[in-house]
């Protein structure tokens, strides 16, 4: 079944998301862009006007694109960006795909400054669910049905009062990560939060709670960067309301944000996810979430506890240049049967808080640990020895400059996906494969890199790619801790045009794709001087180790 929808990328609008005033870029006028709902097995027709005075484009974040790699939004790789005034009409279709994803401008820095949304395809009825362990009939089984059917979509992000060019910008001049945002929104909503000034003299952290920078170019100290101030606002939190009646409330929640890791809790309340990166996973308990950026889980929670309104926390949660502290809220409020009344408030009670103020689970809390987490249907990698190996040292060798064994990228003019017509099809960031090969490759931190906390992650987006040792089914979310060895394996049809596997590293973006065009495949290292994360999964370190992603086509 085809499905159409209209966007329209409004020109920047004045909005107050945590009651300060900036300039913001809205689809449809309105912050998230709009929910895009299908099912299973549609075709999909998007059509894009660009108002906006820059180039733009949406990439659907997570979505395969199977057979249309030219839909796939990414500037450079697989088309021009659309120029102010200008329009493009997205066709895909999500056969035999499901779950939860989001779409984003993939230009420059600018989804940080609101353009985002969220997308469902929902899943065919045919589909086994793993919650339904948790019905006891075929009436609680309903009702988790439903539940799922009706799964509030909230979009988490950090937020800073300056555009994301005015940051761009600073940080090219003064080579310091952007890491002091001033809030985190629940869809478009939220309020200033600031330290005590008590916790500011302890821990010797700003009002905002944040860490000072310890990295500048040459010429500049933290006197080159604007005075940090915060002032307390009081604007609505998001209010999510719950069924009581049918005992289940479903949440869909993606790191939509640009900087920081968070840490998510429900006062009173434990989390049975379901489903990561949009594909089901075996149910794991859980009263702690640590969603990376770009990271995405589903989960269900049961209304057992005594009506009223309860906290969703979520706050920063400190890694490499990110040392902040901070946090924020959303409201889940829902009433027992019958009650017309409004729900009340439920007391703040440090024993149905889950969480600390910086993000970590207190004592006996259970987070939930990725590595865990097991496909719901299986698919097993490839095991065959690799036909090809690519090693790369990811390496910071200037303030603001990365490399992969020596080259940076440079963005094409002409997509790479459109082949020998391409500036970006010979460069040496691109690597041409043969067809069903089975590839490895190899990523470590270079002796020499700047960068010695060594935060390298791995975002893979591709043909059912599946981390083979650490088990998690994402597709497109891994990471590499300690001293483990991260392989990841992916399978692509006959038939099937286009895969792609994306590396990122935290504070800027290591890249690499690899790109499936006829009889090759094109493997292309992204080192960007970008401040924020157009792609991205902020977890783990490879600090002087090394991740093999290994690729089966």
């Amino acid at each position: 079944m085809g499905k159409q929808a209209q966007v329209s990328e409004s020109s920047a609008t004045a909005w107050a998301p945590d009651g300060v005033e900036r300039e913001v870029y809205l689809i449809n006028g309105q912050q998230p862009g709009p929910l895009i709902e299908v099912d299973e097995g549609d075709d999909l027709e998007i059509f894009v006007k660009n108002d906006l005075a820059v180039e733009t484009s949406i990439h659907w974040h997570g979505l395969l694109q199977r057979g249309t790699p030219q839909m796939d939004g990414v500037p450079g790789v697989t088309q021009k960006p659309i120029k102010p005034g200008g329009n493009f009409t997205y066709r895909f279709s999500v056969r035999n795909e499901y779950g939860f994803y989001w779409y984003h401008s993939h230009f420059r820095t600018h989804y940080s400054d609101a353009f985002r949304g969220a997308l469902i395809v929902h899943p065919s009825p045919s589909r086994a669910r793993p919650f339904e362990t948790l019905a006891t009939n075929a009436l609680h089984r309903q009702d988790l049905l439903q539940a799922e059917r009706r799964a509030e979509s909230i979009l988490l992000n950090d937020w800073t009062q300056e555009s994301s060019n005015t940051i761009y910008a600073r940080y090219i001049e003064t080579g310091v990560f952007p890491h002091c945002v001033n809030s985190i929104l629940a869809n478009g909503r939220g309020r200033i939060w600031c330290l005590p000034e008590q916790t500011q003299a302890e821990k010797g952290l700003s009002p905002r709670g944040c860490s000072a920078p310890m990295m500048f170019r040459s010429g500049f100290d933290a006197k080159s960067l604007p005075p940090e101030s915060c002032l307390p606002t009081t604007t609505e939190y998001l209010t999510i309301q719950a069924n009581q009646t049918q005992g289940w409330l479903a949440l869909n929640l993606v790191n939509s944000g640009s900087v920081s890791k968070l840490s998510i809790s429900l006062d009173a309340h434990s989390f049975y996810v379901y489903a990561a990166d949009g594909l089901y996973t075996e149910l794991r308990e859980a009263k702690v979430l640590h969603i990376s950026i770009g990271q995405r889980y589903s989960v269900m929670i049961e209304l057992n506890q005594k009506p009223g309104k309860y906290a969703l926390r979520y706050a920063t949660y400190p890694m490499g240049d990110m040392q902040q502290v901070l946090e924020s809220q959303a409201i889940v409020s829902y009433l027992m049967p019958n009650n017309t009344s409004s729900p009340t408030v439920v007391p703040e009670d440090p024993n149905i808080i889950w969480a600390l103020t910086n993000g970590s689970a207190k004592t006996d809390n259970t987070v939930l640990d990725p590595v865990d987490l097991r496909p719901y249907e299986r698919v097993e990698p490839p095991t065959e020895a690799a036909d090809v190996t690519l090693s790369f040292a990811i390496n910071q060798t200037g303030i603001v400059t990365w490399v992969m064994s020596q080259y940076s990228y440079e963005e094409a003019e002409t997509p790479i996906l459109y082949g020998d017509g391409s500036d970006g099809w010979r460069a040496n960031t691109t690597f041409h494969i043969p067809m069903n090969s089975t590839v490895d490759v190899i990523m470590a931190v270079a002796n020499n890199s700047m960068d010695m906390s060594g935060m390298a992650v791995v975002l893979v987006e591709g043909e059912e790619v599946l981390p083979r040792l650490l088990g998690p089914s994402h597709p497109d979310t891994s990471s590499a801790n300690e001293t483990d060895q991260l392989i990841l394996s992916a399978r692509l049809s006959e038939g099937e045009d286009f895969g792609r596997l994306l590396m990122t590293c935290l504070g800027l973006v290591v890249v690499v794709v690899i790109l499936l065009v006829v009889q090759t495949v094109a493997v292309k290292g992204w080192v960007s001087s970008s401040y924020v994360m157009l792609e991205g999964n902020c977890e783990g370190q490879l600090d002087k180790r090394k991740v093999m992603i290994r690729g089966g086509w």
